[in-house]
């Protein structure tokens, strides 16, 4: 990415990197960049992701947080579908992301769906289900957990569930 001066504008048709945005903003702090949002005219590959044409925020470091898939990728060991949001692939312990639709992961029904701000699941970088929000009651060990948008369920290390 180039550098743009700070602005809480949006700045209209640019390329970037050989990137076409249709806008593209940068919000500051005190003349510091924040983070980087732009809205992008096509698929493009970025930092190796490929992502689809739409939103994709930046960090202000330039590092790609939040973005679309354009077609099935693995991150770490986690194999993910096209259409799933990456939350912040740049942490070394976990992954979050929004799948597109409800899904079925490692034997659980894990509720997908609401684009960049749906309801997210978070994964081990070993591709080990973490917390999800369950899209169906469901019993293990003789414990019933429930379908929820607001309690999720964890999966701690030693392969316990709760459900807050």
């Amino acid at each position: 990415m180039v550098a743009i001066s700070c602005s809480h504008e949006w700045i209209k048709d640019v390329k970037i990197n050989e990137i076409d945005f249709d806008k593209i903003r940068y919000s500051c702090n005190e003349s510091d960049t924040i983070s980087i949002i732009g809205f992008m005219k096509n698929d493009n590959e970025i930092q190796g992701y490929p992502c689809k044409k739409g939103w994709v925020h930046f960090t202000k470091e330039k590092e790609i947080k939040l973005f679309c898939l354009s077609k099935a990728y693995t991150i770490g060991h986690t194999k993910l579908p096209s259409m799933c949001w990456i939350i912040d692939a740049r942490n070394d312990d976990f992954i979050t992301v929004v799948f597109p639709n409800d899904t079925i992961i490692q034997g659980f029904s894990v509720r997908g769906g609401g684009g960049a701000k749906g309801v997210r699941t978070v994964f081990t970088k070993k591709g080990v289900l973490k917390s999800f929000f369950p899209s169906k009651d469901f019993i293990r060990n003789n414990v019933t957990y429930k379908r929820s948008l607001l309690n999720p369920v964890d999966i701690l290390p030693n392969g316990s569930i709760e459900q807050n």
